[in-house]
């Protein structure tokens, strides 16, 4: 059986950085320049922080994990939704996934 290091999988990236306590780690515009060297197919980038205070309806949440993604990410993976409608937070809608 052959190996490939190069992934299987558009969402899976060659590279990964990640910061600590949810810092910024490459600023978002980055991700236009990569996208124009030659060779690259895809770039996309998604943010995440953890640990957010919040109030919510139901008394057992009281922090949440946020993660976001970029257009280029929400538009590989449109059809690949299992469950649920995304289609409003293509819109500027103000709306987020649940």
């Amino acid at each position: 059986m052959q190996k490939s290091a190069i992934p299987s999988h558009f969402y899976q990236p060659d590279l990964t950085l990640s910061g600590y306590a949810n810092a910024l780690v490459l600023e978002p515009e980055l991700t236009d320049e990569v996208g124009k060297v030659s060779g690259v197919e895809y770039a996309f980038g998604s943010s995440y922080m953890s640990n957010i205070p919040v109030t919510a309806s139901r008394p057992d949440i009281d922090h949440i994990n946020l993660e976001s993604y970029d257009d280029t990410l929400l538009e590989l993976t449109r059809d690949s939704v299992m469950q649920g409608d995304i289609s409003d937070i293509f819109e500027d809608s103000g709306q987020a996934d649940p």
